[in-house]
C-alpha cells in the first residue's frame, strides 16, 4: 500500500515522517493537545471528517470528505499513517521507470483497513483516454465502446498501422500519426503497459488512465476455454476427464508443485495471457528483483495505483463506467456497450474448491491487484456518493435497454457476438450506425479501418487480409456514417 507522498524537486516517492516522536516530551504534549482539540470539536458538533488538502500536486487545495471507515486520499498529509505503521515501511531500490523512481511500501498490508484512493481523477483538463486492454476481462466490450467514442468525436487513435495491439513498444515514428496540427487522444487496443512510453504519447496531465480487472478464477477459466486449452488437455488427461480434471492437468503441466501455501509463487506459470503481463509486470519485476515476492507485488500495485486514475472491475462494469463517465464528463450515450465474446456459463464446467484454491495461489499477483482495486473502486463510489452512483447506474441501464431495443427492432438478426447468429454482412440491415458498430466487435477490423481514415488515405487492401475485404469495407461505411451523423 502506498503511504508516501511525491517530492517533485527530487522526483522521488517519500514517506512523510511524524514531525514529533511520541517518545519525546514535545511529541506527547502535542499528541494530547490534538486529542483534546478533536474531542472539543466533536462535542460542539464540528464535522471532524472534513479534511482540507493543501498538498495537491496539480491543483489548488480542494476539500475532501473522508467517509467513515474509508481510506485517506493520497494528497492528504501522511504523517498519521506513517506514525501508525512506521515500523513496517520499507524503501525499495530505484527502478528503471522515471514514473516510479523510488517508492515505499508497507510490508504488512493487513494492517491497513482500506487502500488509498488517488486523487488524480479530481484534476481538471483530462480529456484524452488511455485504456490498458487486458485479456478476458470484458475489455473487448469496453474497448468497442471507447472506439465508438473516439470515432464519434473524431479523436486520434494510438495504433501501429493495421495492427490491433502494441505488445512490443513501438517507436513514435511507427505509430499512425495524428491529423495535422493535432495530437493523439485515445488508446484502446491490447498492449504491454509501459508508462515511460505511454506518457510520451498521452501525457498524464491531459489523459485519464484506466484499465479493467476481473476476479482471477473466473478470468482464468474463461481464458482456459476460450483459448481451447480444455480440448488440448484432453490429449493428456483423456477424453473422459471432467472439466475439473482438465484444469488440474493444465496446472500440473504448467506450474511447479506447491511446496507451501504461505510462500507466493515467483512466476506466472498458468499462462493464458495473464493480466500482470498486460500491465507490465515482466519489465517492472526486473527493477525490484532483489525484494521478496510479496514486496515486489506491493511495489507493482503502488505503481499501478499511481498510474491509473481508475481501475474498473468486470463484476461491477456498470458502476465502473458510471464512475468513468462522472470523471470524464461524458454523456450517458458515451458508455453504452454491447457485450462481446460472452461464452456463457455451462453446468459441466465446474471446478472443486481445491482447484479454485490452486488457481488463486498461482494467480497471486492478479488476485492481490484485484482485491486492492475492488476496494479502490468502492472508495471512488463513496467519494462521489453512493446514492448518486446508484441513481446514475439505474438511469444508464434504462437508457441502454432502450437503445438496444431500438437496435433489435431495426435489425432483428443482429443479436449477440460473432457469426453464430447471422453473418457479418447481415448487420447492413441495421440503419443505426452506432448500434451496428457496437455489435460488430472486431478489433482487427476497427484498427484497419481507423488506420485508413486517420491517415486520410484512399482505401487500400493489404494482401494478407484479403478474406476480410467485405467486412473492412462495411466497417469503413459504418464509421463514415457515424462521423457524418455527428
Amino acid at each position: 500500500m502506498l503511504v508516501g507522498n511525491y517530492d517533485r524537486n527530487t522526483n522521488t516517492e517519500i514517506v512523510a515522517r511524524p514531525k514529533c516522536s511520541f517518545n519525546s516530551v514535545k511529541g506527547r504534549i502535542l499528541s494530547v493537545s490534538v486529542i483534546c482539540l478533536m474531542i472539543t470539536l466533536y462535542t460542539i458538533g464540528f464535522d471532524t471528517t472534513m479534511i482540507w488538502s493543501s498538498t495537491s500536486h496539480d491543483a489548488s487545495s480542494i476539500p475532501i470528505t473522508i467517509p467513515q471507515g474509508g481510506a485517506i486520499p493520497q494528497d492528504i498529509e501522511h504523517q498519521f499513517a506513517a506514525a501508525s505503521y512506521d515500523d513496517n515501511v520499507q524503501s525499495l531500490p530505484d527502478t528503471s521507470r522515471s514514473s516510479s523512481a523510488r517508492v515505499h511500501v508497507i510490508s504488512n498490508t493487513s494492517q491497513l483497513k482500506a487502500p488509498i484512493m488517488t486523487q488524480n481523477t479530481m484534476i481538471p483538463g483530462k480529456k484524452n483516454l488511455f485504456f490498458a486492454k487486458t485479456h478476458k476481462t470484458a475489455s473487448s466490450t469496453l474497448g468497442t465502446t471507447f472506439y465508438l467514442y473516439g470515432i464519434r468525436n473524431r479523436l486520434n487513435f494510438v495504433l501501429v498501422p493495421y495492427q490491433n495491439h502494441l505488445f512490443v513498444t513501438p517507436n513514435l515514428s511507427e505509430l499512425v500519426p495524428p491529423r495535422p496540427g493535432q495530437t493523439w487522444n485515445i488508446q484502446t487496443n491490447h498492449l504491454t503497459f509501459n508508462p515511460d512510453f505511454e506518457h510520451q504519447v498521452l501525457p498524464k496531465s491531459t489523459t485519464f488512465y484506466t484499465t479493467v480487472l476481473r476476479e482471477p478464477v473466473s478470468r482464468f477459466l474463461s481464458a482456459f476455454s476460450y483459448l481451447g486449452q480444455d480440448k488440448l488437455m484432453q490429449g493428456i488427461c483423456g477424453s473422459n476427464c471432467t472439466f475439473d480434471e482438465l484444469v488440474n492437468s493444465h496446472i500440473k503441466e504448467s506450474c511447479p508443485e506447491i511446496v507451501s501455501w504461505d510462500i507466493p509463487p515467483s512466476e506466472l506459470c498458468l499462462g493464458l495471457y495473464p493480466v500482470p503481463t498486460d500491465l507490465g509486470w515482466k519489465n517492472f519485476s526486473v527493477s525490484v528483483a532483489d525484494l521478496e515476492m510479496e514486496d515486489q507485488v506491493d511495489a507493482f500495485i503502488v505503481m499501478l495505483d499511481r498510474e491509473m486514475d481508475l481501475v474498473m472491475i468486470t463484476e461491477r462494469i456498470d458502476e465502473s463506467l458510471v464512475v468513468l463517465r462522472h470523471y470524464m464528463k461524458w454523456n450517458v450515450s458515451d458508455i453504452v456497450y454491447w457485450s462481446q465474446k460472452v461464452s456463457g456459463s455451462r453446468p459441466d464446467k465446474v471446478i472443486s474448491e481445491e482447484t479454485r484454491k490452486k488457481i488463486l495461489y498461482f494467480s497471486y499477483i492478479e488476485n492481490r491487484a484485484y482485491n486492492h482495486f475492488s476496494a479502490a473502486l468502492e472508495n471512488h463510489i463513496v467519494q462521489i456518493g453512493k446514492d448518486k452512483i446508484s441513481e446514475e447506474v439505474a438511469e444508464f441501464r434504462t437508457f441502454k435497454d432502450a437503445f438496444f431495443e431500438d437496435c433489435a427492432m431495426s435489425c432483428p438478426q443482429c443479436q449477440g457476438y460473432g457469426q453464430s447468429n447471422g453473418t457479418r454482412e447481415s448487420f447492413t440491415g441495421n440503419h443505426n450506425a452506432e448500434c451496428r458498430f457496437l455489435q460488430f466487435g472486431m478489433f482487427q477490423i476497427f484498427s484497419y479501418s481507423v488506420t485508413e481514415i486517420q491517415s486520410s488515405q484512399d482505401y487500400t487492401e493489404p494482401d494478407h487480409v484479403y478474406q476480410r475485404t467485405a467486412h473492412m469495407k462495411l466497417m469503413r461505411q459504418i464509421i463514415q456514417q457515424i462521423m457524418k451523423h455527428d
